[in-house]
């Protein structure tokens, strides 16, 4: 009997382990000022370009009050600061083209400069168009694996066995660090169509 106990025990200890959560409450991390600079700084990458806007002008604070408006209704669903680096990981979402309303978010890690002003920024990867409460649920799943530096490739479309989880990375898609964008990476072939 104790050794039954012991086993389990020993399992439940194991399992809670594998499966702990971090704190990815955005209010942790960031003050309600940190978290407005944020999506701030962040809304030109992941919402489209203001109007008159182009990749090469898109920071040009002509633009400051269209890409603050947007910034308003991009919500921050979650944040993660890591204690070994400057890193600072990211999960926005914004309201997606549909008959009812749904969301996409997207995840990322950025690293701030002395001065405040984003070094460096990754969008890794950008989910599927959900509902509200989905999303929330899912992003906050793959956000968590995410910040543990786990495998994601299964949710991907082409393994995610008829699963709209995540949309990009995919086989045509890439998200480039220098240009800071998504990018056509596949079949050039499928341009001609």
């Amino acid at each position: 009997m104790n050794r039954l106990f012991f086993l389990l025990a020993f399992s439940i200890f194991i399992f809670s382990c594998s499966e702990k959560k971090l704190d990815i409450k955005p209010k942790t991390y960031l003050s309600d000022e940190q978290q407005s600079k944020l999506k701030f700084d962040v809304i030109r990458y992941v919402d489209d370009m203001a109007k008159y806007a182009t990749h090469l002008n898109k920071f040009d604070t002509i633009f400051n009050k269209e890409y603050l408006q947007k910034a308003d209704k991009l919500d921050l669903l979650y944040a993660y600061k890591s204690s070994e680096n400057d890193t600072l990981y990211f999960a926005v979402s914004k309201i997606a083209p549909s008959l009812k309303l749904k969301k996409v978010a997207t995840v990322g890690k950025l690293v701030y400069d002395e001065n405040q002003k984003i070094s460096y920024y990754e969008e890794s990867f950008r989910t599927w168009k959900m509902e509200i409460p989905e999303l929330a649920k899912t992003t906050e799943m793959l956000f968590q694996k995410f910040i543990k530096n786990e495998d994601l490739s299964e949710f991907y479309t082409k393994n995610s066995k008829g699963k709209f989880i995540i949309e990009f990375p995919d086989d045509n898609n890439r998200f480039d660090t220098n240009s800071r964008q998504w990018i056509f990476s596949g079949n050039q072939d499928l341009l001609q169509q």
